[in-house]
């Protein structure tokens, strides 16, 4: 097909990159396009767990009894959902729970959801395998921090990705391509961004890493002729 285009001259209407790029090319990018996203929600769901973890944490320091806890489990696939409850004149009433005290840190999250981590862990450079501590770094400094600096954009694709999920086990096809084909979800995109930036900066906070709004990505107002 890439070389019957370039017969019949389609090619020539394409800019100068796309023309070299042939069929088997452009899938590979489509393949790394979706598993960098895939990754980006599994961080986005390991930093909720940590952020839940030290909440629950900070609430039991204060003595605080909570009406409900979450708990996120090793391969981040599922949420534990516990709501204390009892019976009180043959009606339930909430009563809350004192949290339990647990290690909260991005190091001890990267840990217990090691396992949902490894598929992007890569081959390790030790010929003894993947050591603790180069497993931590690697995770934080490459996939972490890059997500928390982009978390007030993620949480945009995150909720467009959820509302064409079914669609796309439909139509047989990666959400990244059904997130391609109907772009109308990132309209405007650059003002909710913003709008989410406050609360990025909160939770990188909450987890001990330094911010501020210009460690933050952005994106500007598209140009009047786009």
């Amino acid at each position: 097909m890439f070389r019957v285009s370039q017969w019949v001259g389609e090619l020539d209407e394409l800019p100068p990159l796309a023309r070299k790029i042939k069929a088997e090319w452009m899938w590979d990018r489509l393949e790394t396009g979706h598993e960098n996203l895939m990754r980006s929600f599994v961080i986005r769901d390991l930093i909720s767990s940590a952020l839940n973890i030290k909440t629950q944490n900070d609430a039991a320091a204060r003595g605080e009894r909570t009406t409900f806890s979450l708990q996120y489990s090793a391969d981040l696939q599922s949420v534990k959902i516990e709501i204390p409850v009892q019976s009180r004149d043959g009606k339930l009433q909430l009563v809350g729970k004192m949290p339990s005290k647990s290690r909260a840190s991005l190091r001890e999250a990267v840990k217990k959801h090691k396992i949902a981590l490894l598929p992007f862990a890569g081959v390790s450079p030790r010929i003894e395998g993947l050591d603790e501590e180069y497993f931590y770094q690697n995770t934080l400094n490459r996939f972490i921090r890059p997500t928390l600096q982009t978390g007030h954009i993620l949480q945009i694709v995150w909720e467009a990705a959820t509302k064409f999920r079914n669609e796309g086990a439909k139509r047989k096809l990666p959400i990244d391509q059904i997130l391609m084909r109907k772009a109308v979800w990132a309209d405007n995109i650059q003002r909710r961004a913003a709008d989410n930036a406050g609360v990025a900066i909160l939770n990188m906070r909450e987890l001990g890493v330094g911010a501020c709004a210009c460690k933050l990505v952005h994106f500007g107002d598209p140009l009047p002729n786009s």
